[in-house]
């Protein structure tokens, strides 16, 4: 097909249609006519997920998150993303009295272990596997370690007890599913309906 370059549609895209079409020919003479396909042959979205753990943990990010170009809110922004060429923008979420979110002390209940006190930012809506890959990212004791966490059943009594040396899942803990989703409420934050109050604790294996 032959477009005009007087085109209403193609004059705002000539300062971009050269330096484009020059690249174009420089990847065909290296990786061959392939290049010209207008999709990929395999899924950019599942890559992505599939090392999303990696990325996280090697960027020390919070969250990922992918949206396709075309529905992005920003068009210009997205103006040169293609296929096998995707974009990244990283944006900073901090704690501050308009985020529903709260900083959280995590403990570990387990006596001789390089493992201590964690404090962490849990926001609305994670679950206890992002607040684990949190904590991950904070000590990296815990990069390769499985972590379990718990609740206290009386979130303002519990973490006031003595830890029994011999006996740490003493004062009637209970594990947090890992899919579970923390809710933020002006009360304090909450899993399951069931309180979290300021402290809660882990173990490692």
């Amino acid at each position: 097909a032959v477009v005009s370059t007087q085109s209403t549609g193609v004059k705002p895209f000539m300062k971009k249609l050269m330096p484009f079409v020059a690249y174009v020919k420089e990847q065909v003479a290296v990786k061959g006519v392939s290049v010209l396909e207008s999709h990929l042959s395999f899924s950019e979205r599942d890559v992505f997920l599939q090392n999303k753990e990696y990325i996280l943990r090697s960027l020390d990010l919070d969250d990922i998150q992918l949206v396709e170009s075309a529905s992005h809110p920003d068009q210009k922004l997205v103006a040169d993303v293609c296929p096998g060429k995707p974009m990244c923008k990283f944006e900073k979420r901090s704690l501050n009295p308009d985020t529903p979110s709260k900083m959280t002390r995590v403990v570990n209940i387990q006596p001789c272990t390089p493992h201590f006190s964690l404090d962490v930012p849990v926001f609305d809506t994670d679950t206890v596997e992002d607040v684990i890959a949190r904590m991950k990212r904070t000590d990296r004791k815990l990069k390769t370690k499985q972590v379990t966490l718990y609740r206290y059943v009386d979130s303002a009594k519990g973490p006031r007890q003595m830890l029994a040396f011999d006996q740490p899942m003493m004062w009637n803990k209970r594990q947090l599913d890992l899919d579970s989703t923390v809710e933020y409420e002006e009360a304090g934050l909450k899993v399951g309906g069931k309180p979290l109050g300021d402290t809660i604790c882990y173990t490692v294996s």
